[in-house]
């Protein structure tokens, strides 16, 4: 094998198994989709909830009647299998999820519209161009 591949191999190999542990930050609110700062992209008044570990950032609307509600915050990973079990059907009550998402990839990823790049991708590109120009 090519020496300068097997280099860039290795290299990519070190980012992806060593990382740092740091507790996982995520937007906390619940609110209704047609004026809530929950649901707008602004998260302005949306608390930074510092999750447990082992949890993961969540983002789920919930149809009830004509009203759309929103809720993100840190839960199980589990979450949308226990939020669309949770779902009933019976007169009175119409509960419906229609979107459930779950991230942790990283700090605020239940972001209304995220758009997120990987800073191990950030890092590595450079780094693999340059053991790549000059071994």
């Amino acid at each position: 094998m090519d020496p300068k591949i097997l280099c860039s191999v290795l290299v990519l190999t070190l980012f992806i198994c060593i990382h740092p542990t740091s507790a996982l930050f995520c937007y906390q609110c619940r609110g209704d989709t047609n004026n809530s700062d929950c649901e707008l992209n602004v998260l302005t008044s949306a608390y930074q909830q510092n999750c447990t570990t082992g949890f993961v950032c969540a983002s789920y609307i919930v149809e009830s009647s004509t009203q759309y509600m929103v809720n993100r915050g840190c839960f199980e990973p589990n979450v949308c299998d226990v939020v669309n079990a949770d779902s009933s059907h019976v007169i009175g009550v119409n509960r419906t999820v229609k979107l459930c998402t779950t991230c942790s990839s990283s700090d605020l990823c239940n972001a209304a519209h995220p758009v997120t790049y990987s800073a191990m991708l950030l890092v590595f590109v450079p780094i693999a161009t340059f053991i790549y120009n000059y071994f």
